[in-house]
Parts: C-alpha cells; sequence; structure tokens
C-alpha cells in the first residue's frame, strides 16, 4: 500500500528584514558617535593646546560672545572684570576634559554683555577657551545608544534569519 506524500510547507527565505534593519541601525549610530566624539575630541585638543596663564589675562570680546575659562585644579576661583564692570559666572554644570595628559575643568563661564576688553584673574593657573559644545556631546551619546539597540535588534535578526534558512 502506499501512501501519497503530504505538501511540502514553503519556507520563508526572503530578506531578512530585522537583520538588514539592525544594520542600517547601527551604521546611523556609528555615523552619529564619529561625528560628535570627533567634535568633541576636536574642542579638547585645541583646549589643551592653549598656552596656560598665570597671570591676569586680557582678552577683547564682542557682544553676546561666550567664553569658558578652564584649569588644571578643579576649585580654582577666577574673577573676570569687563566694560561694565565685574561679571558673574553663567555656566552651568560640571564640564571637563582630558586631552593627553591634561585634564582641564570648567571653572567659570560668562557672556560678554558688552562688546570690549575684559580681564580674567584666576588662584591657579587657567586657560580662556570655548565651552564645549553640548550639541556634540549628546550626538555621540545617541549614538551610543543606538549601537546598543542595534547590537540587540542586528542580533535577533540574524537568529530569526538563520533558523528560517535552516527550515
Amino acid at each position: 500500500m502506499s501512501y501519497a506524500m503530504p505538501p511540502q510547507q514553503p519556507t520563508k527565505r526572503g530578506t531578512p528584514w530585522v537583520f538588514v534593519t539592525g544594520l542600517v541601525i547601527l551604521l546611523i549610530s556609528f555615523v552619529l558617535c564619529g561625528i560628535g566624539g570627533f567634535s568633541v575630541f576636536g574642542q579638547s585638543q585645541e583646549l589643551a593646546d592653549e598656552p596656560m596663564q598665570t597671570r591676569s589675562y586680557s582678552v577683547t570680546l564682542e557682544e553676546g560672545e561666550s567664553v569658558a575659562v578652564w584649569s588644571e585644579t578643579a576649585t580654582a576661583s577666577c574673577t573676570v572684570t569687563g566694560p561694565a564692570g565685574a561679571v558673574s559666572d553663567s555656566g552651568t554644570g560640571d564640564q571637563s576634559v582630558t586631552a593627553g595628559d591634561k585634564t582641564l575643568h570648567r571653572v567659570m563661564a560668562f557672556d560678554a554683555e558688552q562688546g570690549g576688553g575684559y580681564t580674567i584673574s584666576c588662584t591657579a593657573p587657567f586657560v580662556v577657551g570655548d565651552n564645549l559644545s553640548v550639541g556634540s556631546i549628546v550626538m555621540a551619546s545617541i549614538g551610543g545608544a543606538l549601537c546598543c539597540l542595534a547590537v540587540v535588534v542586528t542580533v535577533i535578526g540574524l537568529v530569526v534569519w538563520l533558523r528560517r534558512r535552516r527550515a
């Protein structure tokens, strides 16, 4: 007696969309990390390359221009005198940056309310430069978070795709 073979179920061997999606997210995360990271790295190098000031330092600023004062001593205190008198610290949050063998801490930040000369004095050697770009830091952080997500999605997609190929 012969029996008819049951019909074969077609296997799904289509495009592994979950795996491809994970790879695309991974690529996007690398781009975000790269752009944000290299931007912060460049700013850090510029700060580290600036000469340390040990005495009062004068700088000419345009109205609205922002400046940060950085020191290797986190507890350094600084005073700034501008065309209209004493200037207050407008920095929010702690920022520190390491480049080479230097670790610099932002001890003060201020905005020039008027254009003109500003004199900066600190209790420790300092560097005058720009604030770190918050946008670059956020971009690199989002890229890092996306990278974690992408690895999970890629692994799940790869496992699903390989299991379907074996079936």
